[in-house]
């Protein structure tokens, strides 16, 4: 079996040598402590398992799988509790190969929800890097958008193109750059390691699951008005350059072109 653990609950297996334990709570807390020190399995008793195997059918969102039909744990569970084979949906998906369902509560245009450990706050957005790392981009709620940010909590946000969800991240954290006023901010998972995998996913990828069409409504909103040119080209800070949809498309195929 492979646990996650949240960081603070590891922390209180670091704490557990002045914790009131009882011998056997002791060892077996102290069991997981050098676990997750060392990164190395450990064993767990006839009772954990139980434990774990309660816990896979009560939080279960549809099916439960096995190589045996060993079930009777679960057939049990859902005696004594029916309420849970009634499972309400909290996600859905589109069809495959086509873009994710429109949300009926979203406004068209472009909007980042983010989700914190109390409450959610909608940004509406007024450009995007897709070159940037994670989800980078502008907005003008300059207020709003610097109580976000100081949240230290781990925030889920997630984009959306006209009430279609196109991207989420979920343990991340808001991060302003460049001049405060400018609106310029990048989400990013908190974690240092999941941060750098995300970049290294990130590279030489457009936001996902944009059809051609998103992309030209993403840059024509970009744009704005007439007299205001494109950001194709435009320098965002020192090492970034922010590329619309269009000219990201051109230079990809451009490179295609040269490796032939």
């Amino acid at each position: 079996m492979i646990a996650l653990h949240c960081p603070t609950i590891v922390k209180r297996y670091e704490f557990a040598q002045q914790a009131g334990l009882e011998a056997d709570q002791k060892e077996r807390v102290f069991r997981y402590r050098d676990g997750l020190r060392s990164g190395n399995p450990i064993d767990i008793d006839e009772e954990a398992v139980l434990f774990l195997n309660h816990q896979q059918t009560v939080h279960s969102a549809r099916y439960l799988y096995a190589a045996n039909d060993t079930f009777d744990r679960a057939r049990e569970a859902l005696e004594e509790q029916p309420h849970l084979r009634s499972v309400t949906a909290h996600l859905t998906l589109g069809d495959m190969g086509r873009p994710s369902k429109r949300h009926s509560g979203m406004q068209s245009g472009t909007h980042l929800v983010v989700h914190g450990p109390a409450d959610h706050r909608i940004l509406t957005i007024e450009e995007i890097d897709p070159s940037g790392e994670g989800i980078t981009a502008r907005n003008g709620q300059i207020a709003l958008l610097a109580q976000m940010a100081s949240d230290q909590g781990m925030l889920r946000a997630e984009l959306y193109v006209d009430g279609r969800p196109i991207r989420t991240l979920g343990a991340a954290m808001i991060e302003p750059f460049g001049n405060t006023a400018d609106g310029w901010f990048r989400v990013v998972h908190r974690d240092a390691s999941l941060r750098e995998l995300g970049k290294r996913l990130d590279r030489n990828r457009l936001l996902p699951s944009f059809s051609g069409q998103q992309a030209a409504d993403i840059e024509r909103r970009a744009v704005g008005s007439k007299d205001r040119k494109p950001y194709a080209a435009r320098r965002i800070s020192s090492s970034t350059v922010a590329l619309s949809p269009a000219a990201w498309s051109r230079n990809r195929d451009r490179e295609s072109r040269r490796s032939v």
